[in-house]
């Protein structure tokens, strides 16, 4: 079973504090990981630890300047307390953790090309609508 919010927290804590870094976090950012990891396991708990990787990984920053690090320590515990044993090397999580924020990046980026593409034409429409209303 995922954890929820405030057992994650908790973990998060304990394991801040016994690897000597401030806890910083974004617990809105984590809720709505936890809600997406929920919404991508579909009940089945084999899939929870790919899940939960992949929606903490999808917000960079949520874990603090630490991100990383725990996202990859919440993946493997979480699957070592399912009774599941990882195949991969933690290097290996680290690389697809990183390609995960980059996607998102490029996503967001193009996301605000867009806007800025559709803001400069509104702007040129409303420029012509005034100086029309001005030439009346």
């Amino acid at each position: 079973m995922l954890p929820v919010l405030p057992r994650l927290l908790a973990g998060y804590e304990l394991f801040a504090r016994r690897n000597r870094f401030a806890a910083e976090r974004n617990e809105a950012a984590l809720a709505d990981a936890l809600d997406d990891a929920a919404a991508l396991a579909r009940g089945r708990e084999i899939d929870e630890p790919a899940a939960l990787f992949l929606a903490l990984a999808r917000r960079p920053r949520a874990f603090g300047r630490e991100h990383g690090r725990v996202v990859i320590h919440f993946t493997v515990e979480h699957a070592r307390g399912l009774g599941l044993a990882l195949t991969v090397d933690v290097a290996v999580l680290e690389l697809m953790r990183a390609r995960v924020v980059r996607s998102a990046s490029e996503r967001v980026r193009a996301f605000a090309a867009v806007v800025e593409r559709v803001c400069q034409e509104k702007i040129a429409s409303l420029r012509a609508a005034a100086e029309a209303a001005g030439d009346r």
